[in-house]
């Protein structure tokens, strides 16, 4: 086996500009799908925590005709309850309890038609850093203090700022006619275009108080412990806990966003699509180095076998040859790529559209994305293409195998 590996290191260098050229787009190849993998890996990762752990959570807890009908009557009971119990679950990171409703939002001479989040200031900010995004003013504060913060856009369409005066008028649930008078404390950019267009956050209390729903909620949002599959099944077995027998619905993210969970199964595929491509492409390189190589050394080929090296002995050769060159294509490769992902971790990559961010589910992203490197982005592209290189040089190997002998040493 020795004599068989200095014999394929040798004729892999014989002609070194056409064994560089082939190895030096393996080499690319390994580069360019270390690095779109990390940079994909970093805008999934990135588009994950936007819709699950401020917008979905993992788990949803709601009245079970909410979802479809969303009427105001329609809320969790005992939510209290149900959240403290929650709380105290190891599988859960975060828990925040959400009162929702619609109304007339108006100053003296403006008036819009908003979406009011009635929320746990403590809870809320805990789970979406929704202080960190105020562009004015503060968050909200203690209940009975009639406190609302606004969406940036809609603060400029009420042209109203912090301190000015808000009346509040909607239908309650028992039927009457709720008005309030609120005062502005805040404005927020929470990088969702509905919510900062429409939407005002006010406190919970305030809010049950507003619609004649005291100590009500139509929706609890747990959040896991990481993204992973496991843990989603932890918090979700946990929330069915303690939910218990109450007239309350138990779904995870997938089941009340089916079309964002689709997004995130085809980054698997779309990446394995991106692998196979490179995997043919480096793949066909080798084919045509060591099938020229082959073509071009028959005449030795014949003397090898004339002197006793048996088929497998060729096979065996020419696909040393593959191995050489796929070790040398990798190696330099896993550098370039290492480089290449280093640059998209610090530096990333300007997604932006006119400066700002694009949409992805009713939220804006950061339009910088950096890549996220993991292991399985590391070895998967190093392990694919040296896999690919050697198995394309079967054909070339065989074809090496097959010639006869009497016809190569025939050859000029």
């Amino acid at each position: 086996m020795s004599t068989l590996l200095a014999m394929a290191w040798r004729n892999v260098f014989r002609n070194v500009r056409r064994s560089l050229l082939t190895a030096t787009a393996m080499a690319l190849a390994v580069a360019i799908v270390m690095g779109i993998g990390a940079l994909q890996h970093g805008m999934f990762d990135q588009m994950r925590d936007l819709m699950i752990g401020e917008k979905l959570g993992h788990v949803q807890v709601q009245h079970p005709d909410y979802p479809v009908g969303r009427r105001l009557h329609d809320t969790v009971p005992e939510a209290g309850a149900v959240v403290e119990a929650l709380e105290r679950e190891p599988g859960v990171a975060r828990v925040a309890s959400r009162l929702f409703g619609s109304a007339l939002l108006g100053t003296e001479r403006k008036t819009e038609g908003v979406q009011l989040h009635g929320v746990d200031p403590v809870r809320e900010d805990a789970l979406r850093d929704i202080s960190e995004k105020l562009t004015a003013g503060s968050w909200l504060g203690e209940a009975g203090a009639h406190g609302i913060v606004l969406g940036d856009e809609l603060a400029r369409k009420l042209e109203v700022q912090v301190g000015g005066e808000l009346v509040a008028v909607t239908q309650a649930a028992d039927g009457s006619m709720g008005n309030e008078l609120y005062t502005v404390v805040g404005i927020v950019d929470t990088g969702s275009p509905s919510v900062d267009r429409a939407g005002a956050f006010l406190h919970r209390a305030d809010l049950g108080e507003l619609l004649v729903l005291p100590d009500q909620v139509h929706e609890i949002v747990v959040v896991a412990r990481d993204h992973s599959d496991a843990a989603l099944a932890v918090a979700l077995e946990a929330t069915q806990g303690a939910v218990g027998d109450r007239e309350a619905t138990v779904r995870s993210w997938k089941e009340v966003d089916p079309s964002t969970a689709q997004i995130f199964d085809f980054q698997a595929i779309s990446q394995w699509i991106l692998m196979f491509f490179f995997y043919g492409v480096s793949g066909v390189g080798v084919v045509n180095t060591l099938l020229m190589s082959v073509l071009e050394r028959t005449r030795e080929f014949g003397v090898m076998r004339a002197i006793g090296l048996r088929p497998t002995g060729v096979v065996a050769l020419v696909v040393l040859e593959a191995v050489v060159l796929g070790t040398f294509a990798v190696l330099g490769g896993a550098v370039l790529g290492g480089l290449f992902d280093l640059y998209l971790v610090q530096v990333g990559v300007d997604f932006s559209v006119h400066g700002e961010g694009f949409a992805f589910g009713d939220l804006t992203m950061d339009p910088v994305v950096h890549a996220h490197v993991t292991p399985t982005n590391v070895w998967q592209p190093i392990a694919g293409i040296f896999g690919f290189s050697v198995l394309a040089a079967i054909w070339p190997a065989v074809r090496a195998a097959r010639i006869q002998t009497i016809d190569a040493l025939r050859e000029a």
